[in-house]
């Protein structure tokens, strides 16, 4: 999905870990909000406001170390790369979808 990256400031930064395809950067969604938000390939959050990103969404568990609420369901972003033309949805709808504590 092309997701437009409207807004950055709910979100705060857990952890940056080296992977095969580059740095990755983790990011919790502030309270109430319980979602993960992943920037693959060396991508920085902050440096993706107002761009379009090919992004996968989906659901995860809650792992400890990956969430606020460990083993409590979470929606999951993870941002691929930057990508050109339309988008489809944008963060910040995605966020207010996601589960509350």
């Amino acid at each position: 999905m092309v997701l437009l990256i409207d807004q950055i400031d709910r979100w705060e930064h857990l952890s940056t870990l080296e992977a095969s395809d580059g740095t990755r950067r983790y990011y919790l969604a502030a309270a109430p909000f319980r979602a993960l938000l992943v920037c693959r390939r060396d991508l920085r959050l902050a440096d993706l406001r107002g761009q379009a990103v090919d992004a996968q969404i989906g659901w995860g568990r809650g792992d400890v170390g990956f969430a606020r609420v460990p083993g409590q369901r979470q929606s999951k972003i993870t941002i691929l790369r930057v990508t050109g033309g339309s988008w489809a949805a944008r963060l910040s709808a995605v966020l207010r979808d996601a589960p509350r504590d």
